[in-house]
């Protein structure tokens, strides 16, 4: 992981998740959204609309930052073809048990750099 005046630099697609979770451990809301591509798609939650751009998905991972300790990955699997990786990930709720299985699509930028172009948190 590079730090630098921009925010973050993921260059291996299985970091993203455990970057994007430090950062909003730390309430670093702008080090998440560095993460995510500037048209990136967020789902907010099940059964609603996607949001897209990095306001709206600010709006989102602020909310998130309100769970992120509570937070916990139970499985994750990733399939990367060329620069596009899909992960599915299921994670839980330690508090409430709650399970859930995100859908992330991320894609590779020119300058190495993975970002989240799809981000379903409750995916299926």
């Amino acid at each position: 992981m590079d730090a630098v005046a921009e925010g973050l630099i993921c260059r291996d697609p299985a970091e993203i998740h455990r970057l994007f979770i430090i950062s909003l451990l730390k309430q670093d809301i702008d080090g998440a959204l560095s993460l995510y591509h500037m048209d990136a798609h967020f789902v907010s939650g099940p059964g609603t609309t996607t949001v897209s751009g990095h306001e709206a998905v600010r709006e989102q991972l602020e909310v998130f930052a309100t769970i992120a300790g509570d937070m916990k990955l139970v499985e994750r699997t990733m399939t990367v073809a060329g620069d596009i990786a899909q992960v599915k990930m299921q994670w839980k709720r330690a508090s409430t048990g709650e399970a859930f299985t995100a859908l992330d699509v991320l894609q590779r930028q020119d300058d190495g750099r993975w970002l989240f172009l799809i981000d379903n948190p409750y995916g299926a």
